[in-house]
């Protein structure tokens, strides 16, 4: 529907990607009508749609392909991808979101998905340059659903799922054509908007399903610091950075710390740290020691869990050194690793440490050695 909205309305050329077929109950929410076009491609029937626009030229053309599997089709994909000035993202999966982050193009991608009710549409945009790919935003977004008090409820699932076929995918969920529909008309215009705006952007809006009200809501964006360790890619939050180093100083002369939060691409190697929680009111801080506690961290990070529907959890842990000391780990800090080494096993992800000193950051991850250089922090 976002995609005929902007043929209608005169904007660009299009290459429409998929290799699945339109079935009778994608009726409600596809801008395909059902009839004959029931078993066909759905990339084929649009672009047949938004070609019948504008009879005199062809604006539209298809690949009937998996974006993750194109075959045959490879090359094609790769030219048409590399020929646009914006890749739309609405395949509502993760995994095309993040494979898009690491491909090397200048076409930026924005993404747009409903959230599992229906009742929220979200929409992920990089910027001009790709200095914050999808991923990145991806992480920032549900650190915003996870500490936004406006979020509650975001990732919440409406009703039972509904079965349509006797494959384990096939499922589908209810959802109001009214509401989606609705949807259609602001993602299109989201669209347009991010085209004429260089700069990267996280917006969701929110409906009130018996007012039928939308709140739009922008999410705060933020830089990240890239560290690649022992196979794996760490990208940190810069404004993490800033929060353990502020809550390093109010604690001063002490020590403290406290868990990272964050999420864990295991396909990619790929691990995001966005958040970190500060000492329970149950742990032990001294000048040269410091034994995080355990009162409330459970509870807050279930909540943090279940707020993101799985999408962030404990990572590891961080704490500080006192003033005049640099961030080379003690035998205890190895004991320590040694225990979170055990913890991320089961899961297997990396295990994750951060040291903070005065002025830099030393990061463990999956091994406490080779010790690496620590990241210099502006004071």
């Amino acid at each position: 529907q976002i995609a005929m909205n902007l043929a209608r309305s005169g904007s660009g050329e299009w290459t429409l990607v998929d290799d699945d077929a339109f079935m009778p109950h994608n009726a409600v929410r596809h801008a395909l009508e059902g009839g004959y076009v029931v078993g066909r491609n759905k990339a084929e029937c649009i672009a047949m749609y938004m070609n019948s626009l504008s009879p005199s030229e062809e604006i539209a053309r298809f690949l009937p392909v998996n974006y993750h599997r194109p075959e045959d089709q490879h090359n094609q994909l790769v030219e048409a991808i590399t020929a646009s000035n914006l890749v739309l993202d609405m395949s509502a999966s993760v995994a095309v979101a993040r494979e898009l982050s690491d491909e090397d193009r200048e076409s930026r991608a924005v993404s747009l998905f409903l959230t599992p009710s229906g009742e929220d549409l979200v929409m992920l945009a990089e910027d001009s340059e790709r200095r914050l790919r999808l991923d990145d935003l991806e992480m920032l977004y549900y650190k915003a659903v996870a500490t936004n008090p406006e979020f509650e409820g975001h990732l919440k699932i409406n009703g039972s799922a509904m079965r349509y076929g006797a494959s384990c995918r096939d499922v589908s969920v209810l959802m109001s054509q009214t509401t989606v529909g609705t949807f259609a008309g602001i993602g299109a215009h989201a669209v347009r908007q991010t085209r004429e705006d260089s700069g990267a952007a996280i917006r969701v809006w929110r409906m009130h399903t018996r007012t039928m009200s939308i709140k739009s809501l922008n999410v705060e964006l933020d830089d990240f610091e890239e560290v690649s360790q022992h196979g794996w890619c760490v990208r940190i939050s810069r404004r993490l950075f800033a929060n353990v180093l502020a809550q390093r100083e109010e604690r001063l002369p002490n020590e403290t710390g406290g868990i990272l939060i964050g999420g864990v691409d295991h396909a990619r190697r790929c691990v995001h740290i966005v958040q970190a929680l500060g000492s329970p009111p149950d742990s032990e801080e001294g000048p040269t020691m410091y034994i995080r506690g355990v009162k409330g961290l459970q509870a807050e990070r279930k909540r943090v869990v279940t707020a993101t529907a799985g999408n962030l959890d404990y990572l590891g842990e961080w704490h500080s050194h006192p003033r005049g000391a640099s961030t080379l780990p003690s035998g205890d800090d190895a004991k320590v690793f040694d225990w979170i080494c055990k913890l991320a096993e089961d899961e297997d992800r990396p295990a994750i440490m951060l040291i903070i000193g005065e002025n830099e950051v030393r990061v463990f991850v999956a091994e406490f050695e080779p010790l690496t250089e620590p990241i210099c922090l502006p004071s």
